[in-house]
């Protein structure tokens, strides 16, 4: 899902874009 994309990237330091795809999956 776009929610565990989000936090895969978000491990990798690509908070940016990391969050708008977290936030993107739970809306």
């Amino acid at each position: 899902t776009l929610s565990m994309k989000g936090l895969t990237l978000n491990c990798m330091d690509r908070k940016t874009e990391a969050y708008e795809l977290v936030r993107r999956g739970l809306k």
